[in-house]
């Protein structure tokens, strides 16, 4: 566990900052299609390039780290998971929980 600083406050950081795209047992998604999916799902469509940023760049979370959007390249494609997906927005919001 590690405690980092906020511009805010301190917060307990304990998510798991890394999760690895199963190519053989989990639901792929393709990575351009992942507003559409999202879209279905929420009723809130995002720009492809989001979907990208968020592989890239990553989103910092309440306690500071940056958690990225799993992502693996297949015969140039890139694709996601949907697990992966649910991992990543359960560790955004577990450390928004936490503060």
């Amino acid at each position: 566990m590690r405690i980092s600083t906020h511009p805010d406050m301190t917060i307990r950081c304990t998510t798991q900052h890394s999760f690895r795209v199963d190519i053989n047992t989990q639901t792929l998604v393709q990575t351009a299609a992942v507003p559409a999916w999202l879209a279905s799902r929420t009723g809130v469509g995002k720009h492809r390039t989001a979907v990208w940023r968020w592989h890239v760049q990553g989103v910092v979370a309440a306690c500071g780290h940056r958690v990225r959007l799993p992502v693996v390249r297949i015969g140039g494609i890139a694709y996601t998971s949907e697990e992966a997906i649910a991992w990543w927005t359960a560790a955004l919001t577990a450390s928004g929980e936490e503060a």
